[in-house]
């Protein structure tokens, strides 16, 4: 679908295109985009046997899917909203700041194992237990 540079119309059907939406609100557009790309990663955990109980998934792929959706999302919106906003070479930038490294290696190391690392600590001090399962059975069995 072409859209008028201009006017963000598509040419065909004369209705705003999503890139030109992007383009006016990219704020709001990365924010959708982060929550809902993470959404869509987290949903078959809420689904599983760990959540509501409507999806059986094996253990070791639903903590790869909790901690993956905390990334996933934000990561996935950026790529979208700066190509959206800034053409194809925007992505190549975005990367090249990403790599570009800033500070030490241990402050990378802390930001991206940082979160489960304090995730696994939360479960150890519960006794091994994750929260969210006997939160969300509890809420199951009332609904019923």
């Amino acid at each position: 679908m072409n859209a008028s540079p201009v006017t963000g119309v598509s040419e065909r059907t004369g209705r705003p295109g999503l890139q030109a939406l992007v383009r006016r609100r990219p704020l709001i557009a990365y924010f959708v985009l982060a929550y809902l790309g993470t959404w869509l990663v987290f949903a078959p955990v809420v689904l599983s046997q760990r959540g509501l109980g409507l999806l059986s998934i094996p253990n070791a792929l639903g903590i790869i899917l909790f901690f993956a959706s905390a990334y996933t999302g934000p990561f996935a919106a950026a790529f979208i909203v700066s190509r959206a906003t800034g053409g194809p070479g925007s992505t190549r930038e975005l990367w090249r700041s990403i790599l570009r490294w800033r500070v030490g290696m241990g402050w990378y190391l802390l930001v991206i194992l940082g979160y489960p690392l304090i995730f696994l600590a939360g479960i150890a001090a519960m006794g091994g237990e994750v929260p969210t399962t006997s939160v969300a059975a509890t809420n199951l069995a009332e609904l019923r």
